[in-house]
């Protein structure tokens, strides 16, 4: 579906809202809503399986494989309930077999541009292979300037995230992904 940002996400499930708006970042589902700030959210979001800050997951989304909106109340398979059900997002595992990669970008008014890509190397066929991802976005912001300060709006994001898969067996596997956001 070529989802890069948490609006789009949005459009996969009636009543699911992500607003990615920073300090303002928001979460509603099915009329539950969490902003920072409020306390354990209604709706957590699961990033590879394990409960994350909303605000921070949902700022950054790139690279992802799987997506999954999950009705509530969902019980405590995760270790915690929510009344109003669940997100999940998935990153693209590396493949163990094909180098490939790809890169996507954009350009737009207010000197906003962003690119996003990832590359995936197979260093040992079919037992252990990296993917190297990336989301880099600048922007003069709102462009509302200020006659009482010299500092221009101006944001810019930078994610980096690599991920090991290490399948020595056909039953033993084993996964690890460092990411940062700047």
């Amino acid at each position: 579906l070529a989802i890069t940002t948490a609006d789009e996400i949005s459009k996969l499930a009636p009543g699911l809202t992500l607003v990615n708006g920073g300090a303002a970042t928001s979460v509603v589902l099915r009329g539950v809503a969490w902003t920072p700030g409020s306390g354990t959210p209604a709706t957590p979001i699961y990033f590879n399986e394990v409960p994350f800050d909303p605000g921070n997951t949902i700022v950054s989304i790139f690279d992802i494989g799987q997506i999954e909106v999950l009705r509530g109340p969902q019980g405590t398979s995760r270790g915690a309930p929510s009344i109003s059900g669940a997100v999940t997002l998935t990153t693209r595992k590396p493949d163990l077999d094909e180098f490939g990669g790809y890169v996507q970008g954009l350009y737009g008014s207010a000197d906003h541009w962003k690119v996003q890509g990832a590359v995936n190397v197979p260093i040992i066929s079919d037992v252990l292979a990296v993917r190297i991802a990336a989301n880099l976005e600048d922007t003069e912001g709102d462009r509302i300037y200020s006659i009482n300060s010299s500092v221009k709006p101006k944001a810019n994001d930078r994610s980096y995230r690599a991920t090991v898969l290490f399948e020595p067996t056909e039953t033993l596997s084993f996964q690890a992904m460092y990411q940062r956001r700047k």
